[in-house]
């Protein structure tokens, strides 16, 4: 005897069977980019020529190929995937066959962009302060002010951050000017009231 099948299953059923090629297709190419933002991320500033030939070939070159193959698949299953049944369906399956989607989720869910001002650098009582101002973009809100310590000005090189520590209280800032957060650093080591 036959299990009933609930109406929703079956249709789901006729509509993976029929568009899982395009479904497939859409779905290596969005979880390789989305890998690749996931190793972009972890490499930092430390290796740029990496980044650009990741973001400017590798990547292209894969979506061009991505969009190629779901165009052939289309053009040999049109029949079954153009059906006015599941037309929708399979423009929605085909947008995913495009850097569309990861690029809207990606302005969605980035947080505002900030730049910092110069580094200050203060010597005073034997010790190397060195502070950082951070801003949002393009209107130039304050975001955080930081401040590093470092034991000695006099061993301090040039171009050699490495001794300063995390000191002082830093407060971040949302965009409308309301506290984020607050840290407190003492030589390099967060107090326990953070908020």
């Amino acid at each position: 005897m036959l299990v009933p099948v609930r109406r929703w299953h079956l249709i789901i059923y006729c509509i993976m069977k029929k568009l899982l090629p395009i479904f497939l297709v859409a779905f290596i190419a969005n979880l390789l980019t989305v890998l690749a933002v996931i190793f972009l991320s972890s490499l930092g500033n430390k290796n740029n020529e990496l980044q650009g030939v990741l973001l400017m070939i590798i990547l292209p070159l894969m979506w061009l190929l991505t969009i190629i193959i779901a165009l052939v698949l289309s053009i040999l299953k049109h029949r079954e995937i153009f059906k006015k049944s599941i037309l929708a369906y399979t423009i929605l399956l085909l947008l995913c066959c495009t850097p569309v989607p990861v690029v809207a989720i990606a302005l969605l869910c980035r947080p505002p962009e900030t730049t910092s001002t110069p580094v200050v650098y203060t010597y005073r009582g034997g010790k190397a302060y060195k502070t950082e101002s951070w801003y949002y973009v393009p209107d130039g809100k304050k975001y955080v002010d930081k401040t590093f310590i470092a034991d000695s000005a006099l061993e301090r090189k040039a171009d050699d951050d490495s001794e300063f520590r995390k000191d002082g209280v830093w407060v971040y800032y949302k965009t409308n000017g309301d506290t984020l957060k607050t840290e407190y650093w003492i030589n390099g080591r967060q107090a326990p009231n953070s908020k």
